[in-house]
């Protein structure tokens, strides 16, 4: 006979609490099928408005109390190797059903920032104890899941920027030297660049503090028809020179701030002894 075993009955009193912790932004999907560790997949909207964006969940439930530890031992090195066979971020949820409070982490940013450094030799282990940030609290702080799932969105799309520009970088450089049929393709590119406005915005926000620019300086528009006026008349002037050197400064430093983020990340964990995580 098929029996159902006391932390099996405990986990799904857990998913049944985080039901209940989440906001009305989260649509939640329960799996039939959970032999491989993904419980849940959630799904968030902006309001009514779907955004595409998901992670998955595994979910731990305890009948006891919290501490101040809060620690998960036992926690399937399998589990672990599994998630990170996704992009899609992958987080574990642990309930404590008596507490009513349910912590999470991001499991790949764990094993990358934590385990890699204190439990290096993890892969060669059944099992291991996970530990969860005080301030990873699914009802207090539900907005550092989604920021996680924006940052993770924003690098593929990073990904598609930085070939976009490279090929802009380089036509551009075409242009000013007297290959003025090329504003065509700088024109087409630009197109491109323009539907990655969100990513743009994204780390172009952060111009003000070391810069003289704003993110409200880069203006594609006119970039644009700054190479189109170049391949109408077949020339170029200096002040067209002046745009086109100017806005891809401009896109240059958004390329800069997305690719010191992830750095910065990891200076902040080390520099606050890990006391603030990006997991």
């Amino acid at each position: 006979m098929i029996r159902r075993t006391l932390q099996h009955k405990i986990d799904t009193k857990a998913i049944r609490k985080i039901f209940t912790q989440l906001d009305e932004n989260w649509l939640v999907r329960n799996l039939d099928e959970r032999d491989y560790g993904i419980d849940l997949t959630l799904e968030r909207f902006n309001d009514e408005n779907a955004t595409g964006d998901f992670i998955f969940v595994q979910v731990k439930g305890t009948q006891s109390e919290f501490n101040s530890n809060f620690s998960l031992s036992g926690f399937p090195t399998k589990t672990i190797e599994y998630s990170l066979l996704f992009d899609v971020p992958f987080f574990v949820f642990y309930t404590s059903l008596q507490s009513n409070q349910t912590k999470f982490i991001w499991l790949q940013k764990y094993v990358n920032l934590k385990l890699e450094n204190t439990t290096t030799q993890w892969q060669e282990q059944n099992t291991v104890t996970l530990y969860f940030p005080i301030n990873n609290d699914l009802e207090t702080n539900i907005d550092k899941i989604t920021n996680i799932i924006i940052q993770e969105k924003s690098k593929k799309y990073g990904v598609e920027y930085l070939s976009l520009l490279e090929q802009l970088k380089l036509h551009s450089g075409s242009v000013e030297v007297g290959q003025y049929a090329v504003s065509s393709y700088c024109i087409e590119l630009i197109d491109k660049i323009n539907k990655l406005d969100l990513f743009i915005n994204m780390y172009s926000e952060y111009f003000g503090a070391s810069s003289d620019y704003t993110y409200e300086d880069i203006n594609l528009s006119l970039l644009k028809s700054t190479y189109y006026d170049i391949s109408v008349s077949n020339s170029i002037t200096s002040t067209q020179v002046h745009i086109i050197q100017k806005q891809l400064k401009l896109l240059e430093m958004v390329k800069v701030e997305f690719l010191q983020s992830s750095m910065i990340e990891e200076i902040i964990f080390e520099t606050s002894g890990g006391q603030e995580v990006p997991y």
